[in-house]
């Protein structure tokens, strides 16, 4: 899985877990998150429908098949995209395109329903963060540097246990 597999080689996920954690705390409304509690249980605080959380990436392989297109002149590179599921370690899906393929296209959206993406810079794309609020999933996505954002919506999360959208 290309780059996420990289970044958890470099043992940076548990240092990327424990500050979103860390801020999930920071930003919890009159609650108290134990150091003790898994992410997974700090993000259902917040998200009471979350059920999983997907990892999505892609991973260039090299192919003798003139079929698939190769970021150089005269390559063959095909890429193979997955969906993770953190909850059961499984694969949920998994497809094979060119390299040159975008990997976007790649995310079954009907998967996403209830569960959060975890994806790298490649994914950032004001469509796909709109189809994935469409199928009622979450995301955190990397953004690129210098990225400029736009708020669009958000959820409060209100000292009574309501949640107001705006």
């Amino acid at each position: 899985m290309g780059a996420l597999y990289d970044f958890l080689d470099k043992k940076q996920m548990p240092v990327f877990l424990k500050s979103l954690g860390d801020r999930l705390n920071e930003i919890s409304i009159n609650e108290v998150l134990s150091d003790t509690k898994e992410l997974v249980d700090v993000l259902r605080l917040k998200l009471p429908n979350l059920i999983d959380i997907l990892v999505q990436d892609g991973s260039e392989i090299a192919c003798n098949c003139n079929q698939y297109k190769g970021k150089f002149e005269g390559a063959y590179d095909a890429k193979l995209n997955r969906t993770l599921s953190l909850s059961s370690f499984t694969e949920l899906c998994s497809s094979i395109t060119s390299g040159v393929a975008s990997e976007r296209k790649e995310i079954s959206m009907y998967k996403l329903e209830n569960r959060l993406l975890l994806a790298d810079a490649g994914y950032t794309s004001k469509k796909l963060f709109s189809q994935i609020a469409k199928a009622k999933g979450y995301y955190l996505i990397k953004l690129k540097s210098g990225s400029a954002l736009e708020v669009v919506s958000y959820l409060q999360y209100n000292s009574d246990g309501t949640v107001t959208e705006f």
